[in-house]
């Protein structure tokens, strides 16, 4: 309830002050700020497992090479490869899988951009499980949209209990100085019966 005070709060004085200011983009800019602080204010979830699904979060990796970083965007809590002008890459790691040994459908939550296709390797315990590009978000590169979040399969897969789980990616810059950092929020594990 605080929050959706303070969200409404916030909006009114960023409209007011893009009216004062006769600035449009003002506003759109302040609200993509908003959002950003109020995913900073608030908890960070924890890795869940509930009805069978283990989710593992981004943020509560238990660690990641240095090119990672928090990149909230799209009212996700994602995290991608920063961006710095040139192609990066690292791993972002979860030490013990928490779910039983088993096979499980593994789906990430991610933003599917349309200005690149980052690669990205999913392992478990060092075995490649699944390796390709991030899909643009309409099947092709268009440098003037902006991405949107989604959720990818990336197939059936045997994991043990305890296995290590990471992610590998590479950022990309198909259009310039405009990038794709291979944001993403979270991993689904469902279990197959």
């Amino acid at each position: 309830m605080k929050r959706r005070i303070f969200k409404l709060f916030a909006f009114a004085a960023i409209l007011l002050c893009g009216l004062l200011f006769f600035s449009p983009g003002f506003v759109g800019t302040g609200l993509a700020i908003i959002d950003t602080l109020l995913l900073e204010v608030e908890a960070p979830p924890s890795n869940q497992v509930a009805n069978d699904e283990i989710i593992l979060f981004a943020e509560n990796s238990d660690g990641h090479d240095p090119a990672w970083e928090k990149r909230y965007y799209y009212g996700l809590r994602s995290w991608g490869i920063r961006g710095s002008g040139k192609a990066e890459s690292g791993q972002i790691w979860f030490n013990s899988f928490p779910g039983a040994t088993g096979e499980y459908e593994i789906v990430l939550k991610a933003v599917l951009e349309h200005d690149g296709s980052p690669p990205l390797k999913l392992s478990a315990n060092d075995l490649t499980l699944y390796e390709g590009n991030l899909p643009y978000h309409d099947g092709h590169l268009d440098c003037e949209k902006r991405g949107a979040p989604a959720e990818r399969s990336l197939g059936v897969h045997p994991i043990a209990s305890g296995a290590k789980i990471s992610i590998w990616a590479e950022s990309t810059y198909e259009c310039g100085e405009k990038g794709a950092y291979m944001l993403w929020e979270k991993l689904i594990f469902r279990p197959i019966d």
